[in-house]
C-alpha cells in the first residue's frame, strides 16, 4: 500500500524476518573440498523449512 507525502507517493515497507533451515548436498572428493565448494558456490538444496519469525513496518516519513 502507498501513501501520499508532499505530493509524492511513498511506498510502505515492511521488514520480514525468517528462520530458514536447509539440508544441502555437495559432491566433492573430501570434506575440506566440500566445505570450500559450499562457501564458494553452494550445493544442492534437498530440504528447506521456512518460518516467519517477525514482521515490522518501517518508518515512511508519515506522522499519524
Amino acid at each position: 500500500m502507498a501513501t501520499k507525502k508532499a505530493g509524492k507517493e511513498v511506498e510502505n515497507t515492511t521488514c520480514y524476518t525468517y528462520k530458514v533451515e536447509m539440508l544441502i548436498q555437495v559432491l566433492a572428493k573430501d570434506e575440506p573440498t566440500a566445505l570450500e565448494q559450499l562457501e564458494k558456490s553452494g550445493g544442492y538444496v534437498t530440504d528447506r523449512q521456512v518460518n516467519l519469525m517477525d514482521s515490522v513496518s518501517l518508518y515512511n516519513g508519515e506522522k499519524g
